[in-house]
């Protein structure tokens, strides 16, 4: 099938639909160069928005859901959700291994916070298995 062809294609509402908790967020207003800051960009000012954001466990949640998803969420970027995926998939499976990749973390304190979420996550994933699909 020609992509494009045979789909139906999102409505406008569909486009423009955010989930309430954004409205609370940190980052609302902000310009998107903050959270996808171009090449040799930094995140900083994204990762102070993120550190005192009311919201951050419902993005962190959106954002390990949705693999798609680019730039800065939740205090974690693309490289780390992906990382993240990995290790929630792994841990069941391999308790060493996981330790292990955590010890080689280039930013512990950060990712540790990121872990304690994606512990939340796990925990929601085990709370309602297939509810959320790990890509």
């Amino acid at each position: 099938m020609t992509p494009g062809i045979g789909e139906q294609l999102p409505t406008l509402e569909d486009l423009t639909h955010r989930p309430g908790w954004q409205r609370r967020a940190a980052c609302r207003g902000e310009s998107i160069e903050t959270f996808v800051p171009g090449l040799g960009g930094s995140f900083t000012r994204a990762r102070e928005l993120c550190g005192r954001c009311p919201v951050r466990q419902e993005c962190f949640v959106t954002a390990l859901a949705d693999p798609e998803l680019v730039g800065m969420w939740a205090g974690t970027t693309e490289r780390e959700r992906r990382k993240l995926r990995v290790v929630a998939k792994g841990a069941a499976t391999s308790p060493a291994r996981t330790e292990n990749y955590l010890s080689s973390v280039s930013r512990p304190a950060a990712f540790a916070s990121a872990l304690h979420l994606g512990q939340l996550w796990q925990n929601l994933l085990e709370a309602s298995p297939g509810a959320i699909e790990i890509a």
